[in-house]
């Protein structure tokens, strides 16, 4: 149940980007239309940036394990679900957190 809260937190964390969407004027889906347009290159800043957050957010979860936070197991499954995250989101060419997800998209709900 901790791991689950935890991991709760984290997402939580990593999904301040996700308050864009909620007030944003434009639709959900007209940001995924529109990311749809743009070309390779404007992707992969997108991703890029992505890369960044997600070295800060791991960051995070080593920091938790040397304060004795969180264990090293428990860390370094968050850290697979979160580099699993970002890497699905790659390979299908999505727009990050804007839903279509893994678990949209048919895997597994692992936890």
């Amino acid at each position: 149940m901790k791991l689950r809260k935890f991991i709760a937190l984290i997402f939580a964390f990593a999904s301040i980007s996700c308050a864009t969407f909620a007030t944003s004027s434009m639709s959900r889906d007209d940001m995924r239309e529109r990311w749809n347009e743009l070309s390779d290159q404007e992707k992969s800043e997108v991703y890029e940036i992505l890369d960044d957050r997600t070295q800060t957010e791991i960051a995070l979860l080593e920091k938790y394990v040397q304060l004795g936070l969180l264990n090293e197991k428990d860390a370094r499954e968050i850290q697979n679900k979160i580099e699993e995250r970002v890497e699905f989101a790659k390979e299908k060419g999505l727009f990050p957190g804007a839903g279509k997800g893994p678990r949209e998209e048919g895997r597994k709900k692992s936890l």
